[in-house]
């Protein structure tokens, strides 16, 4: 279970969250998402408005049409961990990883 920690403070960091995370297809990715939008606005951090003072994105998307400072959320399996490599094939981890090398190179 992951679990997203921020003091209840009317004056907290407003957190948007990357449009494009709306409406992910069901599966682990979207259960991520959904929790993590759960836990913020559990906790009145979730900014639905266009102007929040972050955005969260996912890395794994590649580059966000956001305007302001943004967190790039990467999660993976690590590739260089012996036996993760062989239980999927080259081509997927290749597509993850440029995905995210994308993502990532876009943080502001």
């Amino acid at each position: 279970m992951y679990r997203v920690i921020f003091l209840k403070n009317r004056n907290a960091v407003r957190i948007g969250i990357d449009p494009r995370l709306a409406d992910l297809p069901p599966g682990g990715n979207a259960r991520v998402w959904k929790q993590m939008f759960r836990a913020l606005d559990g906790i009145g951090a979730l900014d639905t408005s266009a102007r929040p003072d972050i955005w969260f994105y996912s890395a794994h998307g590649g580059k966000p049409d956001l305007v302001g400072p943004s967190v790039a959320i990467a999660y993976e399996a690590g590739w260089t961990i012996s036996g993760n490599r062989e239980n999927y094939p080259q081509n997927f981890i290749d597509a993850i990883d440029r995905g995210t090398r994308g993502g990532l190179a876009h943080v502001s």
